[in-house]
């Protein structure tokens, strides 16, 4: 499983690669676009990586493992393609609560505090997810029309 494409904020973003090796780039109409300069695709990134529990590591051969569930792992790759540094991430955004997926609920939450700041970091089926938002985030700020 991997991530092919992000839509965000109306704009649909193009993810090459293939399987669990973190190599790709991020395009918009065929053009490289840069992850810096986009802190809500960065946000979202973030929050892929932090409501998770997959991993990936490296070995000393230069093979990739994998631990945890399929559609985790992809988001975790997606990560590590945007150039993050997960182990970083996660020390630097602590995990202090957790909602596990189950079958009825059909979403994870995590609550993450990152110095003074909380994040409450959702992810399941987006029927499950969009019924519990109020207000989405989006490039122009909060807004309440959802």
């Amino acid at each position: 499983m991997t991530v092919r494409e992000i839509w965000i904020d109306g704009t649909k973003i193009n993810v090459t690669g293939e399987g669990y090796i973190p190599e790709g780039e991020f395009k918009v109409n065929g053009q490289k676009i840069s992850l810096l300069d986009d802190e809500l695709l960065n946000l979202l990134i973030k929050g892929g990586t932090l409501c998770n529990d997959s991993t990936l590591k490296l070995d000393k051969k230069g093979n990739y493992f994998t631990s945890g569930a399929p559609t985790e792992i992809a988001l975790t790759v997606l990560s590590s393609k945007a150039g993050f540094d997960i182990e970083h991430l996660i020390k630097n955004f602590s995990r202090i609560d957790e909602i596990p997926f189950d079958s009825v609920r059909k979403m994870m939450t995590t609550i993450n505090q990152s110095d003074n700041k909380f994040f409450a970091f959702s992810k399941g089926a987006p029927e499950r997810v969009l019924s519990v938002c109020k207000k989405f985030y989006k490039k122009s700020g909060i807004d309440d029309r959802l």
